[in-house]
């Protein structure tokens, strides 16, 4: 956070409060996701099948890498919330899993698109 415009006085305290509701907003809508799955009447995919990698019947691959993508959100998002107990340093490690959890939600998006 070294560049120009994170000089500003204030700017770093802004873009942390960007960064944490913009966090908080994509949590809302996996879990919205997930409960909306709930509710489908051809799928029935249950709490397991929503919750548990590749459990779904339906495109067990490509639903499990959205699953697995969802849990690695929830872990990352909460792992700020322990990194006073987590230390700094492990936090940071955790962090840096944030593009494996983009590139796993991509390929659950983009592969389940592809084959309608």
């Amino acid at each position: 956070m070294s560049g120009r415009l994170l000089r500003r006085r204030g700017a770093t305290v802004k873009l942390k409060r960007l960064h944490e509701a913009s966090t908080l907003v994509t949590l809302g809508l996996i879990v919205t996701h997930g409960g909306m799955l709930l509710l489908d009447g051809y799928l029935r995919p249950g709490l397991a099948g929503v919750t548990l990698p590749f459990a779904l019947g339906y495109r067990p691959l490509w639903t499990g890498l959205g699953v697995i993508a969802g849990w690695l959100a929830v872990i990352l998002f909460g792992s700020f919330y322990v990194r006073r107990w987590i230390g700094v340093k492990t936090w940071r490690w955790l962090h840096r899993w944030t593009l494996a959890g983009y590139v796993l939600a991509l390929v659950h998006v983009t592969a389940r698109t592809r084959s309608r």
